[in-house]
């Protein structure tokens, strides 16, 4: 029997969090008169850093996210405007998207002027125009289209040879204004208290342990932590991966994910540098995509994204790695040094040195846990099964969106507490109004 939280009656909604994934759908939800319980479990993930969370792609497009969006995400920490867009470097030189030669090199550059075009197109498009638009860039020459490729891969959640990245995923608006997050821990605690102060019942600290399902539905959930006991509620979103709920619970992970947990292909890794430039550290772009050569696979040293930090020669970089070598430290220690030899080639009279490894060079999997930025391979993402019922809908890495950035995450949410709300609304818990009005175009 599962017992209710303080003798309350359930909740309408419940949302099983963590980093901050699911605070603008309960915030939502709470605003659309639900009674809402968010489990956030972000502490029991693993011995990140704030930096960690932010990821390697930056934000496109704020200015056309949704008010309550734009708030959500200045609650979980500022977000940095990069004047001068983001600046892809291959082999024959940087390229800038908004820079004050941006004009001058889409009109001469061929792969820009074709990327340019892509997305023009693709902005409105139908289906059956997106799936031409597809066709068309993977029919070109590589060396017209590869900027096209990059637009939809870099931010993929599943993997593709990079003549084939038009297939994986719809594109970043490249050319769109750009902004770097600044994630914090205090950022996730604003977050959090932003949340009650809308209603929602927050349950911070706290790991999922069991469900209860009774007739075809979810019932109720089981958690640990700082608070232990059962909560029930009508509905539940599901936020955390597979990988992430076994480390939980290995038995909820059999019971949600019954294929086993999906272990990704690939993931992204940060490097944490000071790069010296004297005075030109001023005209270092804030973001930037390194490559040694573009026609080579798209991984490891040979593509490198590039964050500049708060202070003046603290840098990020980003490179995604194979998953099975992701905590061998010979492996990351070389891919270090391979990192610090390209930005010395790029930039000859520079001075990068390393700071800090990724994570996975200092603990074991048993203490970091699943990677916050995944990348699959397709087949093995599609022979994930979950578990279906009427009132359990999923909204992480592995089960929703195509794509790992903030912009993907919110449009993942918007579509997850559209199928709530109607689920909600045939049960007659919806009190304000219908979840008709729920839109949210990619960019």
């Amino acid at each position: 029997m599962v017992r209710q939280l303080n003798g309350e009656k359930g909740a309408d909604l419940m949302v099983v969090s963590a980093f901050g994934r699911g605070h603008w759908l309960a915030q939502e939800a709470s605003a659309k008169g639900l009674k809402v319980t968010l489990v956030d479990s972000s502490s029991l993930l693993g011995r990140w850093e704030s930096e960690d969370w932010q990821g390697p792609f930056g934000i496109f497009s704020e200015a056309e996210l949704k008010p309550s969006q734009r708030s959500q995400l200045s609650h979980e920490g500022p977000v940095i405007p990069v004047k001068e867009g983001l600046v892809v470097w291959p082999r024959s030189g940087p390229l800038d998207t908004r820079g004050w030669v941006a004009g001058v090199q889409t009109q001469n550059i061929e792969p820009l002027r074709q990327l340019q075009e892509h997305l023009q197109a693709w902005t409105g498009a139908s289906e059956s125009t997106k799936e031409k638009l597809r066709k068309r860039a993977c029919d070109m020459s590589f060396s017209q289209s590869w900027l096209i490729h990059l637009a939809h891969q870099w931010a993929a959640k599943v993997h593709c040879p990079q003549h084939q990245g038009a297939l994986c995923a719809d594109p970043l608006p490249v050319f769109s204004e750009h902004g770097l997050r600044r994630s914090s821990r205090n950022g996730l605690k604003r977050s959090l208290k932003e949340c009650e102060k809308r209603g929602v019942k927050v349950l911070a600290d706290c790991q999922p342990w069991d469900i209860a399902i009774e007739r075809g539905l979810w019932r109720g959930l089981e958690v640990r932590g700082e608070w232990s006991g059962a909560l029930t509620a009508e509905s539940i979103v599901w936020t955390l991966t597979s990988e992430e709920t076994s480390r939980f619970s290995r038995g909820l992970a059999q019971i949600l994910f019954p294929s086993g947990p999906l272990e990704p292909m690939w993931v992204w890794v940060r490097y944490s540098l000071r790069w010296e430039l004297g005075e030109y550290s001023k005209i270092l772009p804030n973001h930037l995509i390194l490559f040694e050569d573009e026609r080579l696979p798209w991984a490891h040293e040979n593509f490198l994204s590039v964050v500049r930090g708060a202070q003046t020669s603290a840098v990020d970089v980003w490179v995604k790695i194979p998953a099975h070598v992701r905590f061998q430290r010979h492996f990351l220690e070389a891919m270090g040094e391979s990192i610090l030899a390209l930005l010395r080639k790029k930039i000859p009279f520079s001075q990068p040195a390393l700071v800090a490894h990724p994570k996975e060079h200092t603990y074991e999997h048993e203490l970091l846990g699943p990677s916050l930025y995944p990348v699959f391979d397709s087949p093995a993402l599609v022979r994930l099964k979950k578990l279906r019922l009427p009132n359990l809908f999923y909204c992480s890495a592995d089960t929703a969106g195509a794509r790992l950035d903030v912009w993907d995450r919110f449009c993942a949410q918007e579509a997850c507490l559209g199928e709530t709300l109607g689920y909600l609304v045939a049960l007659g818990k919806n009190r304000k109004e219908e979840p008709n009005d729920i839109s949210l175009q990619s960019p």
